[in-house]
């Protein structure tokens, strides 16, 4: 019997549907740079399914459809869709509006009886950061994971993933300064019982509500504007003609992040989450010895970073809400010149406009200007002609 293995650099079509897993190998950090440090597929699945080799190799025969490969994919090139994420979030608000409690079992543990009131996923590390913040931007005060049979299991890691992401999730609502909680149970029934109605949002902010709120948070801080501040209202002004361009472009945010961030801004409820620090999300910085080549832009996966030449300046601009993590844009960098780091502060992701982080004139920028020849050999540090 012919071995059932996908090779994506053999793939001619757009996506494979395998096995509840979806691949599209032109969202992988692969399919821009062979030599990307990427492996979290790899690293993650419980049976060695999936290797990394220059290239991604799903091996179906071993795969079991758990779906923990696509919960940790940063570009969202590997998706599970029995469910998808977005079916499996609406579910999940469905049950925590209905009964302020969500249930979610796995398969194997599925097979002991069922019940219309709880989901049923592959394996309970499918229940993941957007699942659980969707669940608490919907009112939920209860998760239960009924994982019974986790020690026998050869996705016992999803226990562990599930279990990383409820933390991740209690800490985010701390610091958000939100009075909601998730109280997380494992291998029995919630406690909690139905309740007769619907969670209201009186406790919430809408989206125009957050906005004014961030807005006039500002105008009490105008009098202690860095010295910076100019500056920085100088780049945005620059980015202001060519936003649209930046927009669309043609790259993918995978869902993930868009569920992240839209139950992050249903969740706020108080002044204080606005300078609230955001693990889950990105930040890119550069250092001195960046010059805008803009080899990090070009290969950017999601077009968080984009390149921006105008009136005579060239400079990269990042979005934050487009940074998924993936790290490509530090292993192609020639020069070590980018930082990437965790944590971001609320309300430097709203309005979803990419802020100025290197701008330099061109004149100073020779190696802009140089031979192809000089730029190969600064980048690979050896001379091309012997």
């Amino acid at each position: 019997m012919m071995s059932d293995l996908i090779d994506t650099r053999n793939i001619s079509c757009d996506i494979v549907k395998r096995h509840g897993l979806d691949i599209e190998f032109s969202r992988c950090v692969y399919a821009h740079h062979r030599n990307a440090s990427c492996r979290r597929c790899e690293q993650t699945c419980p049976v060695g399914a999936v290797t990394v080799a220059q290239s991604v190799r799903v091996d179906f025969d071993k795969c079991t459809g758990c779906g923990l490969c696509a919960t940790q994919c940063p570009t969202g090139a590997l998706e599970a869709n029995s469910p998808t994420l977005a079916e499996l979030c609406a579910l999940t608000e469905e049950r925590a509006h209905r009964a302020g409690a969500v249930t979610f079992r796995c398969s194997r543990y599925a097979k002991k009886g069922r019940h219309q009131d709880v989901i049923e996923v592959p394996c309970v590390g499918r229940v993941d950061e957007a699942v659980l913040l969707s669940a608490a931007a919907a009112g939920a005060e209860t998760i239960c994971l009924q994982d019974g049979g986790c020690e026998q299991c050869v996705q016992s890691a999803g226990r562990e993933l599930a279990a990383g992401a409820a933390v991740d999730v209690t800490l985010l609502l701390d610091g958000l300064g939100s009075q909601r909680r998730l109280r997380v149970l494992r291998d029995s029934s919630p406690e909690a019982g139905s309740r007769d109605a619907a969670p209201t949002d009186s406790g919430m902010l809408s989206r125009r509500a957050f906005f004014t709120m961030l807005k006039n948070s500002g105008q009490k801080n105008e009098s202690n504007r860095s010295p910076d501040a100019d500056v920085a209202a100088d780049a945005e002004q620059w980015l202001s003609d060519i936003s649209s361009s930046i927009d669309n472009k043609k790259t993918y945010i995978p869902r993930r992040n868009e569920i992240i961030i839209d139950a992050i801004y249903r969740i706020v409820d108080n002044e204080q989450s606005i300078n609230c620090s955001i693990d889950m999300l990105c930040d890119v910085s550069v250092d001195k010895y960046c010059n805008c080549c803009g080899i990090c832009a070009a290969s950017c996966p999601t077009g968080a970073l984009v390149r921006v030449e105008q009136d005579g300046d060239v400079g990269l601009a990042f979005a934050f809400a487009r940074c998924t993590g993936c790290g490509l844009c530090l292993d192609i960098c020639g020069w070590n010149s980018l930082i990437l780091s965790h944590g971001v502060r609320l309300s430097r992701t709203t309005g979803g406009s990419p802020k100025v982080i290197m701008r330099h004139h061109r004149e100073n920028v020779a190696f802009l200007d140089a031979p192809m020849e000089d730029k190969l050999r600064k980048l690979l540090g050896t001379n091309l002609i012997s």
